[in-house]
């Protein structure tokens, strides 16, 4: 069973990954997702958890606890919009649990104290840290 290493946010963060495996020789894995299990508290947001799938080498996930918080999934420089599939219920976390598609060159995942968004670039990077 793969061990998890938990990243706590309190900031916004951009994660790097590839949209689709290209590893050559069959071991293709498709495209990227991610798992987002989201609990509410008193019709709110209060915490939400965000796995990568599909991905080779990524050992963390994402953990954001804020007292006001919402969550919208958004793409960002002419993507695609990411297709949400596989609504079920986290047993794990006792939250509502869905997963994401990652829309085509789609580079980064931003994720920040108001939900994830796909995107080409790291916004926060300076221009030498910016990706074509």
């Amino acid at each position: 069973m793969k061990e998890w290493k938990p990243i706590e946010l309190e900031d916004q963060v951009f994660i790097p990954f590839e949209w689709i495996d290209k590893t050559p020789g069959g071991g293709n894995l498709g495209r990227a997702e991610f798992q987002v299990c989201i609990k509410f508290k008193r019709n709110k947001v209060c915490e939400f958890w965000i796995y990568p799938r599909q991905q080779r080498d990524m050992d963390e996930f994402w953990h954001y606890k804020g007292g006001d918080c919402s969550f919208y999934i958004a793409s960002y420089e002419d993507l695609a919009d990411a297709k949400v599939w596989l609504i079920h219920h986290c047993l794990e976390h006792k939250a509502q649990s869905f997963h994401i598609y990652a829309p085509n060159d789609a580079r980064f995942l931003k994720i920040d104290y108001s939900g994830i968004a796909f995107c080409k670039t790291d916004w926060n990077a300076g221009e030498e840290g910016r990706t074509p």
